[in-house]
C-alpha cells in the first residue's frame, strides 16, 4: 500500500468492488497474538508487535488518502492501538513503538485522540519511561550495551513523536527537563552506541527546531561520530558494530557532510561480511547489517559496491555472496524480512525524484512555539 502511494498508482486497484485489500490488512493486524516475538526479549514484548504493525498499516492508510476509515464505522482502529499502549510491559518497547505509532497519529491528524479524551497518551509513555530503573524490565541486546542505551533510545524516538504534537513545549518539560536529559545520557553511552543514537539526536533536535541551541557546533558532533569509523570492526558482530556504518554514513548524508565519507570507509563496511562467520548469531543475523548496508548504499548512490566483484568475497558479488550462505528457504535467518525492505526501498528509488513526497508528508509541517492551533495539514 505504501508503494502504490509512492508510486502514484490508482487506489482503485486495491479497492473495487471485488478487492479491499486495506480491510484485509486491517484483518490480518487482529490476528497478531502478545508475546510472540522469539528473540532475546521473550515476554517483555506483550502487543508491542501488534502495535508495531498497526504504525506502519496506518500511515500506509494515510499515503493511500484512506486515513477516515481508521475512525468511521464500527470501530476506532486509533484508540484501539493506543489502547495497546499500556500493555506492553518494558518501557524501551513502549517507548520505541508508542513513539512511532504518536507520530503516525498526529501526522494522519489525528491529535484528539492522543490528547483531547481525557487522557494523554504521550504524556503517559514519557512517564513510563522515567519508571524504567523500578520496573527492572531493560531489554537485552545481541551485544553487551550501556546501561544508558535502553533510556535513550525510546527517549529520542519519543522527542520525535513530540515535535509532531501541537504543543511540544509542553511535553518537552512534563516531569523532568526532556532535552537536558537527551543530552546528558548522549554524554554516558558509548562511542560506538553514539554512531547509531546520534542520528535520532540530529533529527529530533532539528524537528523540534531546537538543533543549534542545543548543539552549537554541529560540525564538531558530526565529525565525533562519522569519525568513530577508524575505530569500529563492521565484522565484530551483527548488531553494536555491524550496523554502525550505516548510522554513521547517513548521519553524514543528511548533515552535509558527506566529505567525511571516502572509499576506505565504504569499503570497509561493505568487505565486512565475511567475518560475521564468527558466531552462528552473526551469521543467522547477517542479512540484518547487510540490508542496512544496501539501503544506505542506495542512498548515496553507492549501491553498486555491492553488485560488482570484490576480493573480500572470492571474487562474487557481496550479494551474490551473502545470499548464497542463506539458510533453506531463509528458516535460520529470523530477520531475513529487513533485506526484503531493504530491496524494496532500493526498487523505490528509481522511481525518481517527481515522486519524491507524498501529499501526507509534503502537506505536513513541524509546529514551532507559538503555533498552537494551527492547522499543520495546510501550510
Amino acid at each position: 500500500m505504501d508503494a502504490f502511494a509512492k508510486l502514484g498508482l490508482d487506489r482503485a486497484l486495491l479497492v473495487n468492488a471485488e478487492t479491499d485489500f486495506p480491510a484485509e490488512i486491517l484483518a490480518v493486524a487482529d490476528t497478531i497474538e502478545p508475546d510472540r516475538i522469539k528473540d532475546e526479549n521473550a515476554g517483555r514484548h506483550g502487543h508491542y508487535e501488534k502495535l508495531s504493525a498497526y504504525s506502519a498499516v496506518f500511515l500506509a492508510f494515510g499515503q493511500l488518502g484512506l486515513r477516515d476509515r481508521l475512525v468511521v464505522g464500527r470501530r476506532n482502529h486509533v484508540r484501539e492501538a493506543l489502547g495497546l499502549l499500556e500493555r506492553i510491559p518494558a518501557p524501551f518497547f513502549r517507548g520505541r513503538g508508542g513513539s512511532m505509532l504518536l507520530s503516525v497519529i498526529s501526522l494522519l491528524g489525528y491529535e484528539r485522540f492522543i490528547s483531547g479524551e481525557g487522557r494523554d497518551y504521550r504524556k503517559e509513555v514519557l512517564s513510563y519511561l522515567d519508571r524504567a530503573d523500578e520496573l527492572s524490565l531493560s531489554p537485552a541486546f545481541p551485544q553487551p550495551m550501556s546501561e544508558s542505551f535502553p533510556k535513550i533510545y525510546p527517549l529520542l524516538t519519543m522527542l520525535n513523536a513530540i515535535a509532531m504534537s501541537d504543543r511540544p513545549e509542553e511535553y518537552l518539560t512534563h516531569g523532568r527537563d526532556r532535552l537536558a536529559e537527551a543530552g546528558e545520557l548522549m554524554g554516558r553511552i558509548t562511542p560506538v552506541e553514539r554512531t547509531h543514537m546520534g542520528l535520532y539526536y540530529i533529527i529530533a533536535l532539528h524537528n523540534l527546531g531546537r538543533l543549534h541551541e542545543q548543539v552549537p557546533d554541529l560540525d564538531a558532533l558530526v565529525e565525533d561520530i562519522v569519525g568513530q569509523w577508524v575505530h569500529i570492526d563492521p565484522g565484530a558482530n551483527y548488531f553494536l558494530h555491524g550496523i554502525s556504518y550505516p548510522y554513521i554514513v547517513q548521519t553524514a548524508l543528511l548533515t552535509g557532510r558527506l566529505d567525511l565519507i571516502n572509499g576506505k570507509t565504504l569499503d570497509r563496511m561493505v568487505d565486512g561480511f565475511p567475518d560475521l562467520d564468527r558466531t552462528d548469531d552473526d551469521r543467522i543475523n547477517r542479512p540484518y547489517p547487510f540490508a542496512y548496508a544496501l539501503n544506505v548504499l542506495g542512498e548515496v548512490g553507492c549501491s553498486h559496491l555491492l553488485f560488482e566483484p570484490r576480493d573480500a568475497y572470492g571474487g562474487a558479488t557481496p550479494i551474490a555472496w551473502v545470499i548464497d550462505r542463506l539458510s533453506e528457504g531463509g528458516r535460520e535467518e529470523h530477520r531475513l524480512y529487513m533485506l526484503n525492505h531493504a530491496l524494496v526501498s532500493y526498487a523505490l528509488r528509481l522511481r525518481g525524484p517527481r515522486w519524491a513526497e507524498t501529499p501526507l508528508f509534503k502537506n505536513f509541517r513541524f509546529p514551532r512555539p507559538g503555533d498552537r492551533g494551527v492547522d499543520r495539514h495546510t501550510r
